[in-house]
C-alpha cells in the first residue's frame, strides 16, 4: 500500500472537510443577519409614550414621527394578546373580552403598528405600492374588492376592508408606506358595536400625524 498516497488523499479530505464547514458557517452568518434584521424591524411598545394635553390623551412614537389621539375613554390595552409583536392595541370602554374563537363580543378595539424594513424591498411594501396604483387606475373595480387609495396626513395610503369574509376576519385597515416603513392601523369588525367602531377608526385615522 502506498501510504504517502493514503496520507495525502487524508489530508485532502480533511481539508475538504475544513472548506464545506468554513463555506457553511459563512452561508450561515449571511443568512442569518438579515434574518436578525427581519425580526428587529418592528417597532418596540417601549417606543411609545402616552401623554396628557388639555385636548385629551395622545399616543407618541418620537423615533418613528407618529402621534395619534387616544379617543375619549379609551386606554392602552396591556393585557390584549391578539396582535402581532411590537402593536399597540387600544380598547373602547365598554371593551369586553369573551371565550372562544371571537376574541370580544363587546366595545372596540384600534391596532397600531410600525415596520421598519430598512434598505428591503419587502412583499408588503411590493404590495402596499402596487394596490395603491391599481386603486388610482380602477377605483370603482377595486373597491368593489375591499382596496381603496386614501391619503392619512397627506401621505398615500392603502385602506383594505374584508365585508365578504367570515365574522370573525372582518376588519378594515390603513396602511402607509414612508421610505420602506409601513405604519398599520386597523380595527377588527366582529362585536355588537361594528357600525360604532368603523365611525370611531374613521375619527381616529383623522388624529394620525407622520412626521419623516
Amino acid at each position: 500500500m502506498n501510504f504517502k498516497f493514503t496520507n495525502k488523499k487524508v489530508v485532502l479530505i480533511l481539508v475538504l472537510i475544513l472548506l464545506l464547514f468554513i463555506g457553511g458557517v459563512f452561508l450561515w452568518r449571511t443568512r442569518e443577519e438579515p434574518f436578525k434584521e427581519w425580526r428587529s424591524q418592528y417597532s418596540p411598545k417601549e417606543d411609545y409614550v402616552v401623554i396628557e394635553t388639555p385636548d385629551g390623551k395622545i399616543l407618541k412614537n418620537e423615533k418613528m414621527g407618529l402621534k395619534v389621539g387616544i379617543p375619549d375613554g379609551w386606554k392602552l390595552d396591556e393585557r390584549w394578546e391578539g396582535g402581532l409583536v411590537g402593536n399597540i392595541i387600544l380598547t373602547s370602554q365598554d371593551f369586553e373580552r369573551q371565550p372562544g374563537n371571537n376574541p370580544f363580543k363587546k366595545g372596540c378595539l384600534i391596532e397600531i403598528g410600525i415596520a421598519d424594513y430598512g434598505k428591503y424591498e419587502t412583499v408588503e411594501t411590493e404590495t402596499i405600492k402596487d394596490f395603491i396604483e391599481m386603486c388610482k387606475a380602477e377605483p370603482e373595480q377595486l373597491k368593489k374588492d375591499g382596496y381603496e387609495y386614501v391619503k392619512i396626513d397627506e401621505y398615500e395610503a392603502l385602506k383594505t376592508t374584508t365585508p365578504n369574509k367570515p365574522e370573525t376576519e372582518r376588519f378594515i385597515s390603513v396602511r402607509v408606506l414612508i421610505d420602506n416603513k409601513v405604519y398599520s392601523f386597523s380595527t377588527p369588525l366582529y362585536s355588537e358595536n361594528k357600525e360604532r367602531c368603523a365611525q370611531e377608526f374613521d375619527e381616529f385615522l383623522e388624529t394620525v400625524s407622520i412626521n419623516r
